[in-house]
């Protein structure tokens, strides 16, 4: 259960960095899937 979560939270950090410039974009689909 943690490593599932610890990559989760991973992916999404690796989302953030990778497209930073469509940060909204991305907070409402972060949103979306919490």
């Amino acid at each position: 259960m943690h490593m599932l979560l610890r990559v989760r939270i991973a992916k999404v950090i690796l989302e953030v960095v990778v497209d930073h410039r469509n940060q909204e974009c991305f907070c409402s689909h972060w949103i979306i899937i919490k």
